[in-house]
């Protein structure tokens, strides 16, 4: 809970496991009256920023990939993400403008 200081803005897109016991012990500790939580409509993909990551992944970092194995799906992912970590104006930009999936 110390990791980031500060007031937090969580958005939240209404995923029930986010009601979880793990989330109620973390505000139950001390977390809650330093979150401002903005919920997203019902299903508003176009809002949420991690639609861009996910599409981003799927269109460009993991096009034309085939894997016939979970371990080597899981790696493929996982070098996916690495390479997407190194473009943080391509994430800003799922921040800034969420439902333009340009790639």
């Amino acid at each position: 809970m110390d990791q980031i200081p500060g007031p937090l803005l969580v958005v939240w897109d209404g995923l029930p496991t986010h009601r979880s016991r793990v989330v109620k012990e973390f505000l139950a500790a001390g977390a809650a009256p330093r979150l401002w939580l903005e919920q997203l409509p019902a299903y508003a993909p176009e809002l949420n920023p991690d639609e861009g990551v996910w599409n981003h992944l799927k269109r460009v970092e993991l096009r034309n990939v085939v894997c016939h194995e979970l371990d080597r799906l899981h790696a493929e992912v996982d070098r996916a993400i690495a390479s997407l970590k190194q473009k943080p104006e391509t994430i800003r930009g799922f921040v800034k403008q969420p439902g333009c999936y340009a790639v």
